[in-house]
């Protein structure tokens, strides 16, 4: 299909867990929609405005970043947003079986998005991030 591989899904993930799921979901669904417009496949704007808000609702905003909840919502994450580009690929195909061969661009992504959301993560939770937004708007 032509398409990419990238761990921004992480930042889905932290904008999640930061701020309230309304919020989270929207930004998930613009940000993706924007990334797909932007790299010149228009084609996934749509299915991808409608999976990326499914993967951010697993996160909590309560806790810190590294919560025993945003942890399993990796896995969760991955799992909803593989199964949705599965089935979009299927849609758009009209194959069944065609796009399973795309699967591991899929996990790579996500394993690689979750990663990248646990180093990041770390190291605002270090540095107490979630205390110092208390504060302000969140």
């Amino acid at each position: 299909n032509g398409g990419y591989l990238h761990f921004g899904d992480a930042f889905i993930y932290l904008g999640a867990s930061l701020l309230p799921m309304p919020y989270a979901c929207a930004a998930a669904s613009i940000g993706g929609g924007l990334a797909d417009f932007i790299s010149g496949v228009p084609i996934w704007i749509i299915p991808t405005m409608m999976i990326k808000p499914l993967t951010a609702v697993w996160f909590t905003n309560k806790n810190k970043l590294l919560c025993k909840r945003n942890l399993f919502a990796l896995l969760l994450a991955g799992l909803v947003s593989n199964a949705g580009y599965y089935l979009a690929e299927v849609a758009l195909s009209g194959n069944w079986l065609a796009p399973l061969a795309t699967q591991w661009g899929g996990i790579i992504q996500s394993g690689g998005s979750a990663v990248v959301f646990v180093i990041i993560a770390f190291a605002l939770d270090r540095a107490g991030i979630k205390n110092r937004l208390q504060g302000s708007v969140l």
